[in-house]
């Protein structure tokens, strides 16, 4: 089988630290990395039509990753270069656990969902931008289980 890569050869060798402090998930190569920290903004308006009262609701973390699919020794694409909309992931590189982002502190008993991600075919391949959003309340199934 000639179009077979060679399992044993690393087709990728690096060597130092990237400057973008990105770091490659499994099955992506990531590009870029976008994340916006919110909540939902509740406001209450008095007699006078202005507002008297503001809640903010429902934090989360919206994320966006633009990256290369990998492929495994068989060519084929796999973890998050392949992943199904609406699946949760454990964890991502890019995300720490313990880590704080915009008094967000990562946990890993949180839930990681993966949005509909968009494919773009150019002269450089394939290339996909994976939307994602983290729920701190929501448990994962590692803290269900647990």
């Amino acid at each position: 089988m000639p179009d077979t890569p060679d399992p044993f050869v690393e087709p990728i060798i690096e060597h130092g630290v990237k400057v973008s402090d990105l770091a490659d998930e499994d099955g992506a190569l990531i590009l870029s990395l976008d994340l916006s920290p919110m909540r939902d903004a509740v406001m209450q308006k008095g007699a006078s039509r202005a507002t008297e009262y503001v809640r903010y609701e429902d934090p989360r973390i919206e994320g966006e990753m633009s990256l290369r699919p990998r492929r495994n020794a068989l060519g084929l694409p796999y973890g998050l270069g392949n992943a199904h909309p609406g699946s949760a992931v454990t964890d991502l590189v890019n995300l720490p656990v313990n880590s704080n982002i915009h008094g967000f502190r990562i946990s890993e008993s949180a839930t990681i969902c993966l949005n509909n991600p968009k494919q773009t075919r150019g002269d450089d391949g394939l290339q996909i931008t994976q939307p994602f959003v983290y729920y701190p309340f929501v448990l994962s199934a590692a803290a269900l289980a647990a």
